[in-house]
């Protein structure tokens, strides 16, 4: 039971750590993006 819980914590993380990268990413090409044109 423990160590289920901990797979799952453990697979909720790498989700936001996947989630904030992308959203990063995305924000970074954004930006450069409206520098680009302006």
């Amino acid at each position: 039971m423990n160590m289920k819980t901990c797979h799952v914590i453990e697979g909720v993380n790498y989700f936001y750590i996947l989630i904030f990268v992308i959203g990063g990413l995305c924000w970074y090409c954004s930006c450069s993006w409206w520098w680009w044109w302006w």
